[in-house]
């Protein structure tokens, strides 16, 4: 109990005696002092940070479910040990120092959302300098899950309170009604590399024909997607990477709730999207740096801002076996990884034929191959976007990609999307919250198990040969390709 209470005085000291020296610091070097708390917050505690320490964050500051009652006794997370570790007081304390100089940079930016670290580019005749943060996670929704429907259809979802992550179309009639009021991140659809005729993708068609940013093949014909209509557009100009920028951060400004952007189609080979190398990127290579070159505008200004950035990463390139095992979409992700948020897996657990993954060396199995994109997007400091598409009543399926993901999730702001056309994919038989994860993976036979806190995730990836189980004394047996997702009773 001594020790105890002398490490949270000791804390709660520092509260009040840091800060006046907080605000002497900030005045003198506000983004230094402010990186610095961030990163004093991230090294604290155990990895990942126990579910309960961001519920009782919330208590303690009376902020998510306990808004407007800060440390009402029966409101306190059951989950929180009596006795707080002295860890999760000072990772407290400085995210409180990291929020307060979030709201003084707001301020001098007259910005919707904050910022917090800073990187400086220096040319020969000018100095600009950019201040950029990864956005503060979201806290409200269940842990794990996101939902995703195009076209307005985010009404037909029930509760989408239940996730902590909302994307939608941005300019869909649920933007404001659901999208800006989500209790977890609500992120909007945009693309950069397509140019639609009939609503803008970041810049609209009239702007991109006007101003020469739609690619043309060798024989000056324009570059279209045959299976949408849309034009390629020249993601490495400048002039167009920051007319993109300026209309997404307007229509940011414009809907408040809006928390950040999902950049669809940013794809390693032109090819995969445009049918053809265009005249000015005319290799793989070529257009990578291209790409790359607007991720980074992009997440720049974005980050000035406090707004989170999502990116549909695809590596197709026809003839390069070293997508059907994820290599190439893990070589992708490293490029781009520094420059997002969240890196989406397009057809997670699934191959593009609608065959759930497996074990085995078929283009379209390779399961263990792509369950490596998890743990990559998750070193890189990034979110995984899992998403899998089937109906909405194939349990099966959503629990074999949602227990996929459990398999490798590391407890933080990663999530397994379940998408049933325009239909509420919400099924217990993925959205069941188990908690946090307790442990790596463990192998038994051809299959694979995972305590969690509320519970135990089995997957069997073998595409020929059950394997049973063993939980707290009872035996299941799964067939080739099936998954259990248990709870504590």
């Amino acid at each position: 109990m001594g020790k105890q209470a002398s490490i949270v005085l000791s804390v709660l000291l520092l509260f009040a005696g840091a800060s006046s020296a907080a605000i002497v610091t900030r005045s003198l070097n506000p983004s230094r002092h402010l990186a610095a708390a961030i990163q004093l917050e991230k090294r604290l505690g155990p990895k990942p940070t126990p579910r309960w320490y961001w519920r009782w964050a919330e208590w303690r500051l009376g902020g998510g479910y306990a808004k407007g009652h800060a440390c009402q006794a029966n409101l306190r997370p059951k989950a929180a040990p009596h006795q707080i570790p002295a860890w999760a007081w000072e990772r407290l304390h400085y995210f409180l120092l990291a929020r307060s100089g979030r709201r003084l940079a707001s301020r001098r930016n007259r910005g919707p959302h904050t910022s917090t670290s800073t990187t400086t580019t220096t040319t020969a005749t000018t100095t600009t300098t950019t201040t950029t943060t990864t956005p503060t996670p979201s806290s409200g929704g269940t842990s794990g899950d996101g939902v995703l429907e195009y076209g307005g259809h985010l009404t037909n979802v029930t509760n989408s309170d239940l996730y902590s992550m909302v994307i939608g179309s941005a300019w869909g009639s649920d933007v404001a009604s659901v999208i800006e009021k989500a209790a977890g991140r609500g992120l909007v659809y945009f693309d950069g590399t397509d140019v639609s005729t009939s609503f803008s993708t970041g810049v609209t068609y009239t702007q991109a024909l006007s101003n020469g940013w739609l690619l043309k093949d060798s024989a000056g014909n324009y570059l279209v997607n045959s299976t949408f209509g849309s034009y390629c557009a020249d993601v490495g100009s400048a002039s167009y990477q920051q007319a993109w920028i300026s209309n997404v951060l307007s229509y940011l400004a414009g809907h408040q709730g809006v928390d950040g952007i999902f950049i669809d189609n940013t794809v390693m080979d032109p090819k995969a999207d445009c049918g053809a190398y265009p005249v000015l990127y005319p290799t793989t290579s070529a257009w990578e740096t291209a790409q790359l070159s607007f991720v980074k505008a992009v997440y720049s200004a974005l980050h000035a801002k406090g707004y989170y950035l999502a990116l549909n990463a695809g590596s197709y390139k026809s003839g390069d076996t070293t997508y059907s095992d994820g290599t190439s979409t893990i070589d992708w992700w490293k490029q781009l990884g520094p420059y997002a948020d969240g890196l989406m897996d397009e057809n997670y657990a699934e191959a593009s034929n609608d065959t759930l993954r497996a074990t085995g060396t078929a283009w379209y199995q390779q399961w263990d191959g792509w369950q490596r994109l998890l743990g990559v997007a998750q070193n890189l400091g990034d979110d995984f976007i899992g998403l899998e598409e089937n109906a909405a009543t194939d349990t099966a399926a959503m629990t074999y990609g949602k227990a996929s993901f459990l398999l490798e999730w590391n407890g933080g702001g990663s999530v397994f999307i379940y998408r049933a056309g325009s239909t509420d994919p919400t099924n217990s038989a993925w959205t069941t919250d188990i908690g946090t994860p307790t442990a790596a993976k463990v192998q038994v036979g051809v299959g694979w198990e995972r305590g969690f806190t509320g519970g135990t995730v089995l997957e069997n990836p073998s595409p020929s040969v059950s394997q049973t189980f063993t939980v707290n004394g009872t035996q299941y047996t799964l067939a080739p390709t099936t998954a259990r997702i248990l709870t504590n009773s």
